[in-house]
């Protein structure tokens, strides 16, 4: 195996642990940074739209993408718990929504290394 696949692979289990941690128990509502991460995932998005998006197909794709992550987004909401503990919110995810997304998140990283040769 290339050496760098050592370090690709401790890197996805650090964010499979990283994921999973989030996903059980309460976690702390840490507002300032949950702005941050709305404006950087947001800018990134049109960043990637707007290079990659040539054809009508595309934004067709795109809308419908954004569409699907609307509704997925709604039910998580929906789906979560808020609790107030003394000064402090915390929330805890819905424990299927979150094994979901583990799950689609493992999906994607085995698809990727099956999909690129190059890795292993």
């Amino acid at each position: 195996m290339h050496p760098a696949t050592y370090i690709l692979v401790a890197v996805v289990l650090f964010a499979l642990y990283r994921r999973l941690a989030r996903t059980i128990g309460p976690q702390p509502l840490r507002t300032r940074s949950l702005y941050w991460r709305i404006a950087l995932y947001a800018a990134l998005s049109l960043l990637v739209l707007g290079a990659g998006a040539t054809a009508p197909l595309d934004w067709l794709a795109a809308a419908v993408g954004l569409a699907a992550g609307a509704l997925v987004a709604t039910y998580a909401l929906r789906a979560t718990k808020f609790e107030a503990r003394g000064t402090a919110i915390f929330y805890t995810v819905h424990p299927y929504f979150g094994i979901a997304m583990l799950v689609l998140f493992v999906a994607r990283v085995v698809e990727r290394f099956v999909a690129s040769p190059k890795l292993m």
